[in-house]
């Protein structure tokens, strides 16, 4: 340990956030004095010259109080060892905000080459606290605010900070969010409590948008069905997951494919099948909602007409963003009409199968 002249001595080249409060470190100085080395490396330019490793609050203390000399241990290193020492040696100590660790280990990734995974060993921290660390340098993306104002909140605030700001997802209300939290100095419980209000507002925006969408995919398969247009219906099944309990005979469980040549089967068959909705009620949970409802059904079909309400529920999930009817389930309420009907129904075909066969016959 020697001292040097602090005229020879030069602030590390790798500076860090907002400038540190000396006032406490000026204070022991007086009335202490200086108890333990900063350490140094030579200048790479400068002759005789020195550079800080760390220490760079002593050595402001220091030139504050006037002094001409400190105390200071010369050491041989490069550039990701310097870092590599200044941040162990700074860890526990808590010199460093919880952005300029951050920033420290990043410079230590880029300057030697090594994995987060292995600075984490070599800085003796967990794997988590080296990511935790690590996110905070893109909670806030470039453009969404200015860099200074930026280094300034971040330097104000945790990690453990950073991680409730990173749930807001909306990059503009998480800055907003971050510089309140700074400005009222909020706690984590304060800053919770905030980001649980935005969550709860984009929650209720997100089902209302839901709302929206769901019943307008409803009303357009409705009126697509009552107008013989099928495809709304078709394309809103999903196509991977989709099962149908059938409001028509045979009230089987049936897949997609199946589901869709059954109801194209009626309506061809048929002189149109005509539906209307009442009492939707909608419920959403996250990526699923249900709807359940009464659907009016009228058709007609060879001197034989029903009109019949049914119980529907309709499931759905989302599919790449987009919900899609996993599953339908129909109950009629007056089952044995819709079973006299569709007996109707097959009597007039196997009447008009044997017709056309007679015809044949005779020619």
């Amino acid at each position: 340990m020697d001292d040097l002249p602090l005229s020879t001595i030069e602030h590390s080249e790798i500076r860090l956030g907002s400038d540190y409060d000396v006032k406490d470190l000026t204070d022991s100085f007086s009335a202490h004095g200086q108890l333990s080395p900063i350490r140094v490396r030579p200048h790479k330019t400068k002759r005789g010259n020195y550079e800080v490793v760390f220490g760079n609050r002593r050595l402001r203390a220091a030139t504050a109080l006037g002094w001409k000399t400190i105390k200071a241990e010369v050491v041989d290193a490069s550039d990701w060892e310097k870092v590599s020492m200044a941040l162990s040696e700074n860890l526990d100590r808590r010199n460093f905000s919880d952005y300029e660790i951050a920033l420290l280990i990043e410079q230590l990734h880029v300057m030697s080459g090594k994995t987060y995974s292995e600075i984490s060993s070599l800085i003796n921290r967990s794997n988590a606290f080296v990511s935790q660390h690590i996110s905070m340098l893109h909670l806030f993306p470039d453009g969404c605010a200015p860099e200074n104002e930026k280094s300034i909140v971040l330097s104000a605030i945790t990690e453990r900070h950073a991680r409730i700001l990173a749930k807001i997802e909306d990059v503009h209300e998480r800055w907003s969010t971050a510089k309140l939290a700074v400005s009222a100095n909020f706690g984590l419980r304060e800053l919770q409590r905030v980001a649980s209000h935005h969550f709860a507002r984009k929650t209720r925006q997100s089902t209302h948008d839901s709302k929206k969408a769901l019943t307008k995919l409803i009303t357009d398969v409705i009126v697509g069905v009552s107008s013989n247009d099928l495809r709304p219906l078709f394309d809103s099944r999903s196509m991977h997951n989709y099962s149908l309990f059938s409001q028509f005979p045979p009230f089987v469980k049936l897949n997609r494919e199946t589901a869709q040549d059954h109801l194209s089967s009626i309506m061809r068959e048929s002189r149109g099948l005509r539906v209307r909705l009442q009492d939707l009620d909608l419920k959403i949970y996250g990526s699923f909602a249900y709807a359940t409802m009464y659907i009016i059904h009228e058709i007609s079909y060879i001197g034989r007409s029903l009109r019949n309400k049914t119980r529907t529920t309709m499931i759905f999930a989302r599919e790449d963003g987009v919900w899609k009817i996993v599953h339908e389930h129909f109950s009629p309420i007056d089952t044995r009409e819709m079973q006299l009907f569709f007996d109707h129904f097959e009597q007039v075909n196997q009447m008009q199968a044997i017709g056309l066969s007679s015809r044949r016959k005779l020619r």
